[in-house]
């Protein structure tokens, strides 16, 4: 079994954190979405099966203090994705499937622009910071697939 896939993903992930180095300053993280590109391989006698691809992801990244953001940045990364399933088909043309994928962007250096609206973080739209942003995701998948058969099968005519 071998196949290709395109995905995309358009959920807001979020995540943020203290920066230790200033106290009442926070990371915000926003994972906005993904896409990928993948090959599938698989045994047709085996229900496993294992994809691999490019990946790509726009991101948004803040510094908050007083609950409004010092310094922002919006930035896209490339990367790869790695994963592996399983799929069973439980009537003709349909199947349910388990997957899981791991997504890397590297290390990528991001400028971050001043809002304006805090003090020590300069001008609005002033350079305010480079900081180097390292990316990873994970996806975990359930759902129920339609294979359609749009040339029907082979007949020999003779």
């Amino acid at each position: 079994m071998i196949g290709i896939q395109g995905k995309a993903e358009f959920g807001d992930i979020n995540s943020s954190n203290p920066v230790a180095a200033f106290p009442g300053i926070t990371a915000a993280f926003k994972l906005k979405n993904t896409e990928t590109l993948t090959a599938r391989l698989g045994y047709p006698s085996r229900r496993g099966y294992v994809k691999g691809g490019a990946a790509w992801a726009n991101a948004y990244a803040a510094a908050k203090a007083l609950g409004l953001a010092g310094e922002t940045a919006s930035f896209n990364m490339t990367g790869y994705t790695v994963g592996g399933g399983v799929e069973w088909m439980f009537a003709p043309g349909w199947s349910v499937f388990g997957e899981y994928n791991y997504m890397g962007f590297g290390t990528k250096n991001v400028n971050f622009a001043s809002t304006g609206l805090l003090p020590g973080f300069g001008p609005a739209g002033a350079l305010a910071d480079t900081n180097a942003i390292k990316l990873t995701a994970h996806d975990a998948l359930v759902g129920v697939n339609y294979k359609f058969n749009w040339g029907g099968p082979v007949v020999a005519k003779y």
